[in-house]
């Protein structure tokens, strides 16, 4: 599933092109970084490849790994990583920075998951921004998180939200969002929501959040994160 290329620093005009094809692409060659994945079940270990190949805006960026690739994110060098396979399919990923003292990405960083059947884990982080969510959500007794009130939600498209909350909003813990409480620094992340039959024949959906969180400065580099997600990540899972 193709996706567009965003820009969402908060403050700043989100700005939507095509992605360009392969051959009209300049690329750059990145390391990836195999993160210590805890598993809920066993399962065969696939190789992780020791680079990939980025567009050329996501230079001197590494790619964050779980164990056989099954959900991956770029981020800046030098972040202390660490991933994880549910048993439901539930994948997640983080990088933070050594010094973070298990306070989130409060200080920086950057975090993905995906909830490919957890059916109150993908409602609950779809529905503050799909109203096919939100409807579901309440259908089954699920309250919808509240957002931020300074956040700014861009629609790429009928599955694909981009959004942006200024340093300092506050999230409460149990409103089960991947925004950090109390950051210093701008937030930006992307939500996705999809529905499809599964086998052609059920109906099911899936949910899948990006979260960057760096200086200002480093917009560019929370451009590249993101938009890398929505190119690569996503199509694993829907």
């Amino acid at each position: 599933m193709r996706r567009a290329l965003i820009a969402a620093a908060f403050g700043l005009t989100v700005v939507v092109v095509p992605v360009p094809t392969a051959s009209a692409t300049t690329t750059a060659t990145v390391p990836v970084i195999v993160c210590p994945t805890s598993l809920a079940i066993s399962s065969p270990q696939t190789p992780v490849a020791s680079s990939v190949t980025v567009p050329a805006s996501a230079a001197g960026l590494v790619l964050y790994s779980a164990t056989s690739a099954y959900i991956q994110i770029l981020g800046p060098k030098n972040l202390a990583c660490q991933a994880g396979i549910g048993a439901d399919g539930t994948g997640t990923i983080t990088a933070l920075p050594a010094h973070s003292d298990n306070q989130g990405i409060r200080y920086g960083g950057i975090e993905a998951v995906a909830y490919p059947t957890c059916v109150s884990c993908l409602l609950i982080l779809a529905c503050p921004f799909f109203p096919a969510a939100l409807k579901a959500a309440r259908h089954d007794g699920y309250s919808c998180p509240v957002q931020p009130l300074g956040q700014v939600v861009h629609r790429l498209s009928s599955h694909t939200v981009a959004f942006s909350d200024p340093p300092g909003e506050y999230v409460p813990p149990a409103s089960q969002s991947l925004v950090p409480s109390d950051s210093r620094y701008p937030t930006n992340g992307v939500v996705v929501y999809a529905s499809y039959l599964y086998r052609g024949r059920y109906p099911n959906s899936t949910a899948m959040e990006a979260v960057c969180v760096l200086p200002a400065s480093d917009h560019g580099s929370c451009t590249a994160v993101l938009n890398e997600f929505l190119t690569t990540q996503v199509k694993k899972f829907t």
